[in-house]
């Protein structure tokens, strides 16, 4: 009896709770990698059933030495590589702010696999 109530609460834990990749990891590395001319608007992190979304939005401007997508590219590279099994999507736009002209970009890195949630 309890065995069938720990296990259920086991998978509760699993599947919306813990991780193998805490959010303090996810924070330091975007944080790590960044240019000197980009900034992040909105970092987000969800848990469904064993599959995680990790969103990560901001904007660049060109450097000295690359433009802003080469940039950007560089940078989600380097995240990447810290979420090897993660499937990346990424969405870049160019938005005219005053005279500048910035990219912004939508990043997300998806990985876990589908479960199915116990029945209480």
């Amino acid at each position: 009896e309890v065995d069938g109530e720990l296990l259920l609460e086991r998978g509760f834990m699993e599947q919306f709770v813990t991780t193998q990749r805490p959010l303090t990891e996810l924070l330091e590395w975007a944080s790590e990698f960044l240019p000197n001319t980009a900034w992040l608007i909105e970092l987000n992190l969800t848990r469904d059933k064993g599959v995680v979304n990790y969103l990560v939005k901001g904007m660049c401007l060109p450097s000295k030495e690359k433009t802003s997508i080469e940039n950007i590219e560089l940078y989600l590279q380097e995240l990447k590589k810290k979420l090897p099994d993660a499937a990346l999507s990424l969405q870049t736009t160019r938005n005219q702010i005053g005279d500048v002209e910035v990219t912004q970009f939508i990043a997300n890195f998806k990985w876990g696999k589908q479960e199915a949630v116990p029945q209480l």
